[in-house]
């Protein structure tokens, strides 16, 4: 099942819960014709199940009209693979955005 919570100023949290506990979520922040994805997380033992999948596809489904921006390191390709098969895009790299790694800007439209 998936439910919404506020976390904070046009900021929401978009979870897969099972038997009434999250085991993935998504934060969201909405500005203005744009949502960004804050944080992406799933409990390491429902990973690659689909579930981060879904979230996505529901936050699609209600923000149609928007365009998605996201932060990635440049080192966590399976995270990047998951926003690819999504319809992410890299548009900008922000080199040192990490101590020990670049950072992807990616986008949906």
């Amino acid at each position: 099942m998936i439910s919404e919570s506020t976390i904070g100023y046009y900021k929401y949290r978009v979870s897969y819960m099972i038997d009434e506990v999250s085991v993935s979520f998504i934060d969201i922040e909405v500005v203005m014709e744009d949502i960004n994805i804050i944080d992406v997380f799933t409990k390491e033992e429902y990973r690659r199940k689909g579930y981060s999948r879904k979230l996505f596809n529901y936050i699609f489904d209600k923000y149609k009209d928007k365009r998605f921006m996201l932060e990635v390191r440049t080192k966590n390709s399976i995270a990047i693979s998951l926003y690819e098969s999504l319809g992410f895009k890299v548009i900008h790299t922000r080199l040192k955005y990490y101590k020990d790694d670049d950072a992807y800007i990616m986008e949906r439209k």
